[in-house]
């Protein structure tokens, strides 16, 4: 009878492991369907002009300006061969996004992490932003990792990691605020090459600074425009200022109070959810695989130096990005998932202790205590995790855009999509 009762138990625990693995699957495809729907039915002229595609156009034709590298690049091929500029850039997007999806299930599943916390939104199941520039970004953060934890050659290895980060700086300037503190925190950490390590750090902030100079202006923008019209057939470009060449137009001030306005929501909600929104991703994810981890390859010394990791790259992250969470952007959600990858990426290819170096002393004793305090008051539990990764999402401006895009609003339209279809049949 006991054992019985024990197979029971364990079946009962796999069944649910089960529907909770495919329901999150589910919700990626969902949101999948609904973006390659929606590129899939608009017309090439509307395609050209929105900002996922116009980030990618963006080029030198009207002066060296911000984010204009691939776009450059682009220009100068499309002039010299005929090809279908939005196939290749629709592509070259999902190669990007695949990449990086692979690389963080290979780690995870190689290192016997739960699998779950990847479908985070806040993490890789935001399929929306797979037509843009960002997962570009992460895998030349990835490869900047990669730089820096080779053994071989470390002073090459730094060297490559700095041209990399200034390259990734030319394409999208926001790897500044998730990317570099990360790259400069490694170099001023380590105990070897000092000085090189200072003039290293330093060369990225430098390109960080000509990008944001170079901000453009309505010249510019016209500038790119005509010359885009000028090599594709119907001359699709139109003068949008709502769209990613025309933000190179838009006025500093006037842009600084857009996001303020914009990100503080419906009568101020916005603001006043951000730091819980905040706070729950960074209990989430500082817990998540130290609860889930059903393998148990980990001591408890290895888990707390693996969670003290996690808690000082996401936190670390988090207030980096203040810039964007207030005046520089507003994508919310997007800014989350800058949070996320820089974290488990610098998290599954640096050693632990190399991050635990990385960090001052003082931090790392406000987390400890922080993380004790969270324990007692709120002990992490796997029906915490399972509830904070199906319902929470960087959207707090107003309830009904915060509801449709977590796991479980997803799951809830498609199940009353379904049952329109049916009682409609």
């Amino acid at each position: 009878m006991g054992k019985l009762t024990t197979y029971l138990k364990r079946d009962r625990h796999t069944l649910l492991y089960r529907i909770v693995g495919f329901s999150l699957i589910l919700s990626f495809l969902l949101r999948l369907k609904f973006l390659l729907f929606q590129y899939l039915k608009m017309p090439a002229m509307d395609l050209y002009n929105k900002y996922s595609v116009t980030e990618f156009l963006i080029n030198y034709q009207g002066g060296f300006v911000r984010r204009g590298l691939i776009g450059e690049g682009l220009f100068q091929l499309r002039r010299h061969f005929d090809f279908d500029l939005l196939a290749v850039v629709m592509t070259l997007s999902i190669i990007f996004y695949l990449a990086v999806i692979c690389f963080f299930f290979w780690k995870f599943r190689k290192k016997g992490y739960n699998w779950w916390v990847l479908m985070s939104p806040l993490l890789l199941n935001m399929p929306y932003f797979m037509i843009r520039k960002e997962y570009l970004m992460y895998g030349l953060f990835i490869l900047t990792l990669y730089c820096l934890a080779s053994k071989p050659s470390e002073i090459a290895g730094k060297i490559g990691a700095c041209l990399i980060l200034c390259i990734a700086l030319l394409i999208h300037e926001p790897i500044l605020f998730w990317g570099v503190p990360i790259y400069i925190l490694f170099l001023c950490s380590s105990s070897s090459h000092r000085k090189v390590n200072y003039v290293l750090a330093c060369i990225p902030l430098i390109f960080a600074g000509v990008a944001m100079l170079a901000k453009g202006s309505p010249a510019t923008v016209d500038a790119i425009n005509t010359s885009w019209n000028s090599i594709l057939p119907g001359e699709p470009m139109v003068d949008n200022w709502n769209n990613s060449i025309g933000a190179l137009g838009w006025d500093i001030k006037w842009a600084l109070r857009f996001h303020w306005d914009i990100n503080k929501g419906e009568y101020s909600v916005g603001r006043f959810f951000t730091p819980f929104i905040a706070f729950a991703a960074y209990y989430m994810f500082s817990n998540f695989m130290f609860v889930f981890n059903g393998k148990g390859l980990m001591t408890k010394a290895e888990r707390r130096e693996k969670k003290l990791a996690i808690s000082l790259l996401y936190a670390g992250s988090l207030i980096t990005l203040i810039p964007l969470f207030t005046l520089l952007s507003c994508d919310l959600i997007r800014i989350y998932q800058y949070a996320g990858i820089a974290t488990f990426a610098t998290f599954l290819i640096l050693p632990i202790e190399r991050i635990l170096r990385m960090y001052p002393e003082w931090m790392k004793k406000y987390i400890i205590r922080f993380n004790a305090w969270l324990e007692r008051m709120l002990p992490p539990g796997k029906g915490w995790m399972i509830f904070l990764l199906f319902f929470l999402v960087g959207e707090p401006r107003n309830f009904m855009d915060y509801w449709h895009q977590t796991d479980a609003g997803v799951l809830f339209d498609a199940i009353l999509s379904l049952r329109r279809l049916i009682g409609g049949a």
